[in-house]
Order: C-alpha cells, then sequence, then structure tokens
C-alpha cells in the first residue's frame, strides 16, 4: 500500500469517526422514542381493555350472586308421603 492510499484511508476513517460521534446521541434519541412509545401503547392498550373488560366482570359476579341467593337450602326437605286411592295405570 502507497502512501497515497494511506491518507485516503485514513481520512475514510476520521469521517466515520465523525459521524460516530455525531449522530450516536439522534440514534440513541430515536431508540429511545420508540421504546417510549412503545411502553405508552402497551399501557393504553391495557387500560382500554380494563375498561371493557370491568363492567363485563361486575355484571357476571352480580347475576351468580343473585343465583346463588335463590338457591334451595341443601339439607333435609321434610317430603309428605301419602298412598293412591284407585286403579294405577
Amino acid at each position: 500500500m502507497n502512501e497515497t492510499n494511506k491518507s485516503a484511508m485514513s481520512v475514510v476513517g476520521v469521517g466515520a469517526a465523525a459521524c460516530a460521534a455525531c449522530c450516536a446521541v439522534p440514534i440513541m434519541g430515536v431508540t429511545a422514542a420508540a421504546g417510549l412509545a412503545t411502553a405508552v401503547a402497551y399501557v393504553a392498550i391495557g387500560a382500554i381493555a380494563l375498561a371493557l373488560v370491568a363492567p363485563v366482570l361486575v355484571w357476571v359476579i352480580r347475576k351468580r350472586r343473585a343465583a346463588e341467593a335463590c338457591s334451595t337450602d341443601s339439607g333435609p326437605q321434610p317430603v309428605e308421603l301419602s298412598v293412591r286411592s284407585g286403579p294405577r295405570s
């Protein structure tokens, strides 16, 4: 490799280093903004889902409790035994 090629390659290397130093902060900023937008969207979708599911959950719980309130006692029940009078079919 001759001197001309070495100096041309060093200019490219210095340019790449300058580009990395100058552009690193904006690239990190865009990456951070994308991460923040993802977190905000995750929270927003969760809040929307909670707002849609909560009323349905309350309705289901109330419906189940109302059904339990009308159930009969599971203990022994009095039964009246009677004898039929008349022909059997």
